[in-house]
């Protein structure tokens, strides 16, 4: 996808900012993937600080994840279900660009998330702090009646589609001709210094995906993305 197809995203954006309410279910599937996109987040940062911190907020990160594993799985495939769901192949660039914008908007709000999950800078007390909040359940998605009924529908139709492999792999090639991080590698590597990229997609696997970018004829950049979440590697 084009540099300028990214550029088209700018409507979605300001269509998103706009909006002052989700239907019920969008906003299930949105608080989901942002609690857990910010926990993997913190987790890296807290599991950076030495061993022990690492082997602590890990254990807690794998308690969190066996609760709520299903729920992540439901709110991501909700995500793509709202927007391919029915798509005829005239609409698909739209709905790709609208997908990169909800992911990009997703990205964004985690990052606030973070800073309510931290106070301040990350410290062995901080990661402590939430390595017992996540163990104990108190940072659970679903613990509304009407967020579980929501992911449970979902994770309910994806593990159907999944069995039914004729579907499920035309759902797959129609959506890989797109990159769901495309909007994020463009803004991290804006932000490294790189005004004008040329992005290109080479591996689609989500939920790990790599770019390749070029900022100006001497430089060459590899973006890898894991749920959403990109680095450059240099």
């Amino acid at each position: 996808m084009s540099y300028k197809s990214v550029c088209l995203g700018a409507f979605f954006m300001a269509f998103l900012a706009g909006c002052t309410s989700m239907p019920k279910k969008t906003e299930t599937i949105y608080e989901a993937l942002v609690v857990d996109t910010s926990l993997r987040s913190v987790v890296n940062q807290c599991a950076a600080l030495g061993s022990e911190e690492k082997k602590m907020i890990v254990e807690a990160r794998n308690s969190w994840w066996q609760r709520n594993a299903s729920h992540v799985m439901a709110a991501d495939w909700g995500l793509l279900k709202l927007n391919w769901d029915g798509a005829h192949a005239n609409a698909q660039s739209q709905r790709a660009l609208l997908s990169m914008a909800l992911l990009e908007n997703i990205q964004e709000e985690s990052k606030l998330e973070n800073t309510r999950l931290i106070k301040g800078s990350v410290t062995t007390k901080q990661c402590q702090k939430l390595a017992e909040k996540m163990s104990k359940g108190k940072l659970d998605l679903a613990k509304s009646k009407a967020d579980k009924i929501v992911l449970k529908a979902l994770n309910d139709d994806r593990v159907n589609v999944e069995g039914q492999a004729q579907i499920a792999q035309s759902i797959n090639n129609r959506y890989r001709k797109y990159g769901r991080s495309l909007f994020v590698v463009e803004k991290t590597l804006r932000e490294a210094g790189c005004s004008k990229p040329t992005i290109s997609l080479i591996r689609n696997a989500w939920p790990i995906e790599v770019f390749d970018a070029t900022c100006n004829q001497s430089e060459y950049l590899l973006v890898q993305c894991d749920w959403g979440r990109c680095e450059i590697k240099r």
